[in-house]
């Protein structure tokens, strides 16, 4: 595999177009996923790694982050310093990237879905597919009309596109033709898509094929195995079809893959379809806005167990004109709360906080500040949190945001919540548990 699947020689092109109105199975070799028991308990296992590994991995992205971004920042930076922190930037956002690859393929990511035209989003990506595959490779699309719709996250159908498209393109090393095309599925009886069977129901399809030479026999079993790449020597990581896999999973859907030798390869994608009109990209839900006072007025309450991250949140917070209270865990921020509750210094324009912490975690210590200030715009942040539970804190009117952040994200949410606007700098109290 290349870093998003297979080499030139583990590829192949379109062996058979999409499934119209049927209920039997796919002509050709198909890759049954997760077909072996021993490789879907690996799955099992190294998908219960990743939110451990995204938890702690993202959060010294964020440290990184955020002291690259305060470099950047200060007047007496030179332009090769400032390059310098470009570069880690730059090293940090490939790092997010991987580690949401590794959310992608164990299902475990949040998906923010809406109702999305399957043929504007083929063509939209047949645009960038143009420019990304150079000029060796013919991008062609064959739209079914009228056009489909499907429930999903415009974001990952758009990563699917490309990652297939990408795989693709390593196995046409001396050129050939990627066909993107639409079309439709009605099941009246269950049918067999790799090791699982899509049930009867009315689907869209999204097919990818080129017209590469083929997947080898032996490799087939493997091609949606995490980290199996036949391109580790170019830089290949093998997530890129293990990331398709999860991602299709994730919004109901199903893939099946056909190939034959000398002709090619198809991957298909099924996706359950939506008969409601296609939905503009809507403002993400957060707490109600309410203006926050100027000045000295303006308190932030910033509780992160992560000494690095805080220290950032506080810096950046402070630049931005914020009087920022600061402290390590939950059950410390409501004793200095507890401390103060009379000083004017002390009322609260937002709070922002870690979801996972020990002792009391962030979702329990918004409810506890929020006895004493009702409706009070609340930040929860966090390296990784369980898709479930960031849905309960969206119905909690809570805002979240995922680290690896930028400053100038954090910012933005606050302001946008408070209706805040930058001051002075103003104290800082660092209060340690006790």
């Amino acid at each position: 595999m290349s870093g998003h699947g297979m080499n030139s020689e583990g590829r192949s092109g379109p062996g058979k177009k999409n499934a119209d109105v049927s209920g039997g199975d796919m002509s050709g070799e198909g890759a049954r996923p997760e077909a072996d028991p021993e490789h879907a308990r690996r799955l099992r296992v190294v998908g219960q790694l990743a939110g451990g590994i995204a938890h702690d991995f993202n959060n010294l992205l964020t440290a990184i982050l955020g002291a690259a971004d305060a470099i950047l920042e200060r007047a007496e930076t030179t332009a090769e310093t400032a390059a310098d922190a470009r570069q880690i930037r730059r090293g940090v956002e490939r790092g997010a990237a991987l580690v949401r690859q590794l959310l992608a393929f164990s299902r475990q990511q949040t998906l923010q879905p809406r109702i999305v035209a399957v043929n504007a989003a083929i063509e939209d990506a047949a645009q960038l597919l143009r420019r990304l595959l150079g000029e060796k490779i013919t991008v062609a699309i064959a739209l079914e009309q009228p056009g489909r719709r499907v429930m999903a996250d415009p974001g990952q159908l758009d990563q699917v596109l490309v990652n297939l498209a990408v795989n693709a393109r390593d196995a046409m090393a001396e050129g050939g033709t990627l066909t993107l095309s639409s079309g439709h599925a009605t099941l009246y009886r269950p049918r067999l898509a790799g090791a699982e069977t899509i049930p009867p129901g009315r689907y869209v399809t999204i097919t990818v094929a080129d017209t590469g030479g083929g997947i080898p026999d032996n490799v087939m079993p493997r091609i949606f195995e995490p980290f199996f790449t036949t391109k580790r020597a170019l830089g290949g990581t093998g997530l890129g079809l293990s990331t398709v896999l999860g991602i299709v999973r994730q919004s109901d859907g199903f893939l099946d893959v056909a190939s034959r030798a000398g002709i090619g390869t198809t991957v298909v994608v099924y996706l359950p379809r939506h008969d409601a009109a296609a939905e503009a990209i809507a403002p993400s839900r957060h707490a109600q806005v309410r203006a926050a006072p100027s000045g000295g007025d303006r308190v932030v309450l910033v509780v992160e167990d992560e000494e690095p991250v805080r220290r950032v949140l506080v810096r950046a917070l402070t630049r931005a004109g914020w009087r920022v209270l600061a402290a390590e865990t939950a059950e410390s921020a409501l004793e200095m709360l507890g401390n103060s509750r009379d000083s004017p210094e002390s009322q609260l324009s937002v709070v922002i906080s870690d979801v996972v912490m020990p002792g009391m975690d962030g979702p329990a210590l918004v409810r506890a500040v929020r006895l004493t200030c009702p409706n009070l715009p609340a930040v929860l942040v966090s390296g990784y949190a369980e898709p479930v539970q960031r849905q309960d804190l969206m119905a909690e009117d809570i805002s979240f945001l995922a680290k690896p952040y930028s400053t100038a994200e954090l910012l933005e949410l606050v302001a946008r919540l408070t209706g805040a606007k930058a001051g002075k700098a103003h104290s800082v109290h660092n209060v340690a548990p006790r």
